[in-house]
């Protein structure tokens, strides 16, 4: 988040120094932008279904590092792909991971989960719209795109080496569905099976 928050400010020095265009043309690639967010936000959802939550998100970061760093071109069309992945890869980071926190998160630790969830990366966005602000006045804009695209790529890097799929992950965060079965006795001919179902709270022994 520290590297993604410099885009805020960073693009109008696109338009301006890298493109020569009007201000008024950070519109076009507001809206590049957004085509790209549409396109991959009706395809997440199925993408989902197959690989899980945590598959995508190391390919979102990549795409939005590829997108930051064609972006340092001064040609349009390359910058209009740049936008265009940079919109794309998004959604795809945001609906992976807020689904991932819902699914894995017990529902009375959501609220606080997702505060939690929303401290730590709106901050560190916040502090880098600032210092994107202020690089761009100092430095070349390519300079923090360069810087944004690396952050971004080394996120991409470790989200891949860390991030792990569950054999099954279907029921976690859902108090709904909890069977443990828990071995009793010390006898293997005499063992017997607890199956605690903490849903209708009873203990049945077989």
């Amino acid at each position: 988040m520290l590297a993604i928050g410099i885009s805020e400010s960073v693009y109008f020095a696109i338009v301006d120094q890298g493109l020569g265009k009007p201000v008024e043309f950070i519109g076009v690639l507001g809206a590049l932008q957004g085509v790209g967010a549409i396109l991959a936000g009706i395809t997440i959802t199925a993408l989902i279904r197959r690989t899980g939550e945590l598959r995508p998100v190391p390919w979102a970061f990549a795409v939005i590092a590829l997108g930051a760093l064609l972006s340092t071109s001064s040609r349009l069309p390359v910058v209009a792909a740049g936008t265009l992945l940079f919109g794309a890869g998004l959604p795809v980071l945001i609906v992976c991971l807020t689904t991932v926190i819902q699914r894995r998160t017990p529902g009375e630790l959501q609220g606080r989960t997702f505060t939690a969830f929303e401290l730590f990366s709106g901050v560190p966005q916040l502090l880098s719209i600032l210092g994107g602000a202020v690089a761009v006045s100092l430095v070349d804009y390519r300079i923090p795109l360069v810087a944004m695209a690396l952050g971004i790529a080394a996120a991409a890097v470790y989200s891949a080496l860390r991030l792990r799929e569950d054999a099954d992950s279907s029921h976690l965060g859902d108090p709904a569905v909890v069977d443990l079965e828990v071995p009793v006795g010390t006898d293997a001919l005499q063992q017997t099976t607890v199956v605690a179902d903490e849903q209708q709270g009873s203990v049945v022994r077989r």
